[in-house]
Formats: C-alpha cells, sequence, structure tokens
C-alpha cells in the first residue's frame, strides 16, 4: 500500500513557496490538504495501473495540473479558463507542442519501416540496449529540434557530427569522452 508520508511530504514542500505569495492561512490549509490528498490519489492510481512510460507521463501531467491551479488559486488571478487558455495556448505553442510530439513515435514508425530490409538477423551475440537505438534516436531528434528552435544550428552539426564518429571508430576512451564533455558544457556555458 502507498504511504501517506510521501504525500505529506510533497504537500508541505509545494506550500513553502505559497507563503512567498499569500498568508492567508485558511488558503493555504486549503492547499496544502489538496495538493496532498491529490497526490496521494494520483500515486495511488499509478500503483494500480503500472509502471509503464505512458502511465508515467499522465501522472507527471496530473501534477502539473493540480499544482498550476494551486498556483493560479494562490495568486489570485481572476482569469476565467478561456483568457487563460489565451494566454498559454498560442500558435507558436501549438506548433513547438506538434513538433516534438511529430519526431517521437511517428517518426520512429516511418524510419524503421523505411530501414526494416536494412536491419541485420537478431542473434544472441548482439549485447546492445533492448530499444537503445530507439531511445538515442528520439534523444537525437529532441536535441536537435530544440537547438533549432533556440538557433543554436552548430550545435545540430556537432551532433551530426559526433554521431557519424562514433559510428565509425571504437571510441570509448577517456580522453575522447572528456574532451567532448567538456566542448558540450563549454557550449551549455554559452548559451543566452
Amino acid at each position: 500500500m502507498l504511504s501517506y508520508s510521501h504525500a505529506v511530504i510533497q504537500a508541505v514542500a509545494s506550500c513553502i513557496p505559497i507563503l512567498f505569495v499569500t498568508t492567508d492561512w485558511r488558503s493555504i490549509t486549503c492547499i496544502l490538504i489538496v495538493i496532498g490528498v491529490s497526490h496521494w490519489l494520483i500515486d495511488l492510481g499509478k500503483t494500480y495501473i503500472g509502471g509503464r512510460l505512458r502511465y508515467f507521463i499522465i501522472d507527471q501531467i496530473l501534477h502539473i495540473f493540480v499544482l498550476t491551479c494551486v498556483a493560479i488559486h494562490a495568486s489570485k488571478l481572476e482569469w476565467s479558463i478561456s483568457e487563460l487558455a489565451k494566454a498559454t495556448i498560442t500558435e507558436k505553442s501549438l506548433i513547438i507542442a506538434l513538433g516534438y510530439i511529430v519526431i517521437f513515435k511517428p517518426t520512429s514508425i516511418l524510419i524503421g519501416s523505411i530501414l526494416t530490409k536494412y536491419i541485420p538477423e537478431k542473434n544472441e551475440d548482439n549485447e546492445g540496449l533492448i530499444s537503445g537505438g530507439e531511445i538515442i534516436g528520439y534523444l537525437e531528434r529532441a536535441l536537435i529540434l530544440t537547438f533549432a528552435i533556440i538557433g543554436q544550428f552548430s550545435v545540430i552539426g556537432f551532433i551530426l557530427a559526433a554521431k557519424s564518429i562514433f559510428r565509425f571508430g571504437d571510441l570509448n576512451s577517456q580522453k575522447i569522452i572528456s574532451l567532448l564533455n567538456m566542448f558540450c558544457w563549454g557550449h551549455y556555458c554559452q548559451l543566452p
């Protein structure tokens, strides 16, 4: 059975920032109860449904929804649902969300169907990660789309070059990995 202590800790931790917004103790108590009970119910549902990735994502979306509602309540915004939707759901945000949705499963299916005749037969000598290529593909496409959105096209070239280098050689040496790590951190620190 799911422990209550986790939900209580989350509720208390979530109410600490609320103290900077409001000092109305009735509101804070209500928020504490809403966050604690909703967190416990969402996690309880997740334990009965299972631990698959899609349920984890649904779980996180529900938690974010509850925290968003609490933040709107605590800040005393007097927006209607339609005004809130107009402020957050813009054409640009929908295009970006659609871009991230499309680059994952639909693109994997398309690439998989094109490359099926080139995939070697499976054997027991293959000791790679289960679905490792799929996960790496997701990460590559997400990084490329993210850097394209923020206009860092040079990083996209670096990702493609690094991928090519690692495909053609055994570059597991610590020196190469640390050089790549320094390059990535250097570029990350340069971002605006």
